[in-house]
């Protein structure tokens, strides 16, 4: 009885010993796997460096830019009307972040940088002008996309 008695204790311990292995694989894979999910999110490219090459790069401001994008257009819009919600085109967007980007003399236009963590409004606007134009960016998977795009030059 007793020789039959010590395989059986062995086996039942050795079973416990291979399922207490198996739940904590489980749970350190899980573990990773949530910080790995949050660190993807939070993780991004830094922003300055980002927006030095959006600027100078049409063909990677296109890659950067969820199309279709929302935004506003002044131009095709009444004089004082803020709220009305404009869809871009790549062709029609493109004309303006080139002209945005391109000769306009640099004294005259002010730009700021408003960070909101995962968001960042890129804004350049001329004094006392109607002269406003924001670009908000956010991070989808670490890059920063551009999100919407608002032109005003009453």
């Amino acid at each position: 009885m007793y020789r039959l008695l010590i395989p059986f204790v062995c086996l039942v311990l050795l079973s416990c010993n291979q399922n207490q292995r198996n739940i904590e694989k489980k749970e350190t894979g899980i573990h990773s796997l949530s910080v790995n999910r949050k660190s993807e999110k939070t993780v991004s490219e830094d922003f300055s460096v980002f927006l030095s090459r959006f600027q100078k790069d049409s063909i990677f401001r296109v890659d950067r830019t969820k199309f279709p994008l929302r935004g506003f257009n002044s131009d095709e819009k009444e004089v004082g009307s803020t709220d009305t919600l404009f869809i871009w085109t790549k062709p029609e967007f493109l004309f303006y972040s080139n002209e945005d980007f391109g000769s306009k003399s640099k004294d005259e236009i002010s730009n700021e940088i408003i960070n909101k963590g995962e968001r960042n409004i890129f804004r350049m606007y001329k004094r006392n002008s109607g002269y406003d134009v924001t670009y908000h960016f956010e991070t989808i998977n670490g890059k920063w996309i551009l999100k919407y795009y608002s032109y005003k030059n009453y």
